[in-house]
């Protein structure tokens, strides 16, 4: 039994030993890293005799680098020239140094630098030394002479002039990715005026590729062995490699590049915060853009330092003016990730609230400038107009605002204008289609243009005007402009109504721009007299005034079955005859008929004219001209309505009043 026993926990302590030896071999592979070596891509290295050019590569387990002509490129390692240099896993940056040693006159040199790793070896560079007797130096703008410890600079939005000059005709044969040369290429031509050796030049500047990532991030001289603009001869003898920095996008610069939409104002959230919709503009209105759920922004800034900021609108209860303040309820939810800004929109519940709805603003900021105006945001950011009403300092709505919405029920806006004249009388605006006409308030950006034009009274020509929006102020939600200069008029004293605007028509044409309260324009109006429709003159020639009736209550309108802007009346001056025709040559009689307009009732007189008889006949028609006589002898003793049925079967009454005799 103890026998038995014995060789039991023998047996167990063989297995013990086996799981400790099993375990340490597992630590130690993990102690050690990687067992299989990657190695980098090769690279290509052009230096001249006396420089220093510098190596990166990353390594992922210890490594040994040589140099196949350690006679003339070498590694300096703490001042010290090494022919072979080690280290351990990780990201490397080895200086390399080259000098003249072995240079020959018209033949470029070449070291192979390897690289030992895991066992294996293999090449990872090329240094190419140019041949002996080749020279080129570059210039700043100010003729300063740059090193290649410096570096070329890379400008944000405009480029860094630079000069190159070199005993040799040379071009630019390389350049980082991100860095654009203007003309995207740079050869040397020769300048007879130069003095010295030096007589091969080329200017050009280089500017960042802006795509959303290069430009944030600053690229320091000599840290990364790619980042050089290369400049070589034709033949391959001279190979001069300088490196370029960029000190990044301006720490107070921010660009918000998606989503793409074409404005960032007049956004509209659904009561439940799912839906974010744009109405389309220039296009009838009928291009809707909606964003379901959430926004998502991408900004752009130094380094991805920004800051998001909220602002509250309303109207306050007392003067009625917007008021802009910051956000405290925090009904927009921002989650900022990186270069991305996702937005969310709490429910609004207007059984719940005070309020059937809300507006608010969210705009970035870069770091740098929020620490300057943090202290006060909206004194910073805010502006008050003449009216007094807030709205956010220009150069921010332009740069910083990510979108301005408002979240209500949806209220779909009416097409056209609903127009008044003398607050009783409806007028029939019309939709413009003519292109010429379009064009002129291109650059209004709104959805559509439409045209009323007014009949022109003695009183009365006052026009109350809805533009059937729904997000809209009748307070400071217009323009007034002339039409003929585009100038503003400010001469027109305008009054708001409920749901609209009245003004006084003036004699020049005008048109009115609408915009909602987020001051986006969405309607033109142009507004102008009705062109005369009779011409009426009396035996001299002398024209005699002719003006809608007024048709009070619209009984005339009623009796004779006419349309209430095609009344019309004339007053003439004294008795004689009188000549009455259409304006416009596209109108032409096609029945005449006669009316005692005194008369209680409908009292028709046609029967008492012969209209082909100019000479006898107190009423006459003579091509397309109505004659009508009150000249002495007249029979017509009542001022007489002519009902005139045009060629297209339109009909106009014209009212003549008797003269007084």
């Amino acid at each position: 039994m103890r026998t038995l026993n014995l060789k039991g926990m023998s047996w167990i302590m063989a297995l013990a030993m086996m799981f400790i030896v099993s375990f340490t071999s597992c630590s130690d592979d993990k102690e050690e890293g990687a067992t299989t070596p990657v190695f980098p891509e090769e690279q290509a290295i052009s230096c001249n005799a006396g420089e220093t050019k510098v190596l990166t590569f990353d390594a992922n387990m210890t490594w040994q680098l040589s140099s196949t002509a350690a006679i003339w490129c070498k590694f300096e390692v703490n001042g010290e020239d090494k022919e072979v240099v080690k280290g351990e896993a990780g990201k490397q940056s080895i200086t390399i140094k080259v000098t003249d040693a072995a240079q020959e006159i018209g033949k470029t040199s070449e070291a192979q630098l390897k690289l030992d790793m895991g066992g294996e070896t293999k090449v990872i560079a090329t240094v190419t030394r140019s041949a002996k007797g080749y020279s080129l130096k570059i210039y700043d703008a100010e003729g300063n002479e740059i090193t290649t410890e410096q570096g070329l600079e890379v400008g944000y939005k405009k480029q860094i002039s630079f000069t190159v000059k070199a005993n040799f005709r040379f071009a630019a044969t390389s350049f980082p990715e991100w860095v654009i040369l203007d003309g995207g290429s740079m050869a040397g031509e020769v300048n007879d005026k130069e003095e010295g050796e030096l007589k091969i030049q080329a200017t050009n500047g280089l500017t960042v590729k802006e795509n959303g990532e290069y430009e944030k991030w600053p690229v320091e001289a000599g840290k990364d062995s790619k980042n050089v603009i290369t400049f070589a001869d034709e033949a391959g003898n001279a190979s001069f490699s300088f490196p370029v920095f960029f000190k990044g996008m301006g720490a107070e610069d921010i660009n918000i590049t998606e989503p793409v939409i074409s404005s960032r104002y007049g956004w509209n959230v659904s009561l439940d915060g799912k839906t974010f919709k744009l109405a389309g503009s220039m296009d009838g209105g009928e291009n809707v853009i909606t964003f379901n759920d959430k926004m998502e922004f991408t900004v752009v800034s130094l380094k991805d330092e920004y800051e998001v900021v909220l602002l509250d609108a309303s109207n306050d209860q007392r003067t009625g003016r917007k008021v802009i303040k910051e956000m405290s309820s925090s009904w927009i939810k921002y989650i900022k990730n990186g270069n991305k800004v996702t937005l969310t929109v709490d429910k609004l519940n207007p059984d719940m609230e005070e309020y059937d709805s809300r507006e608010g603003y969210a705009l970035v900021i870069p770091k740098a400038q929020y620490e300057q105006i943090k202290e006060d945001i909206v004194a910073n950011l805010v502006t008050t107009n003449e009216e007094g009403d807030q709205d956010l300092v220009y150069v921010y709505g332009q740069n910083n605002l990510l979108i301005n919405l408002i979240q209500e029920e949806e209220k779909a806006d009416g097409e056209s204008f609903e127009i008044l004249k003398g607050g009783y009388m409806p007028l029939t605006c019309n939709k413009v289609t003519d292109e010429s006409i379009l064009n002129k308030f291109h650059d209004y950006s709104v959805t559509a243009v439409y045209s009323v034009e007014v009949p022109k009274t003695e009183n009365y020509n006052n026009v109350s005007i809805n533009p059937l929006l729904s997000n809209w102020s009748n307070i400071n939600g217009y323009s007034i402009y002339n039409t003929k200069n585009n100038s503003e008029n400010t001469e027109i004293v305008s009054e708001p109504g409920e749901n609209s605007i009245s003004i006084d028509v003036p004699e020049n044409p005008i048109y009115i721009v609408f915009k909602d309260k987020n001051s986006i324009n969405k309607k033109i109006l142009m507004v102008q007299f009705t062109a005369d429709v009779f011409t009426v003159t009396d035996n001299m020639l002398n024209n005699i005034n002719c003006t809608l009736h007024s048709n009070n209550s619209g009984w005339v309108s009623d009796l004779y079955g006419v349309d209430g802007n095609n009344i019309w009346e004339a007053t003439p001056t004294s008795p004689q005859l009188y000549m009455i025709k259409f304006a416009s040559s596209e109108n032409t009689i096609k029945k005449l008929q006669c009316y005692n307009f005194d008369a209680e009732e409908l009292t028709e007189t046609t029967s008492d004219f012969n209209f082909n008889d100019t000479e006898a006949s107190d009423v006459s028609i003579d091509s397309g001209t109505i004659y009508v006589y009150y000249g002495q002898g007249t029979y017509i003793n009542y001022s007489i309505a002519l009902l005139i049925t045009t060629n297209t079967d339109e009909k106009y009454l014209l009212v003549v009043n008797k003269p007084a005799q």
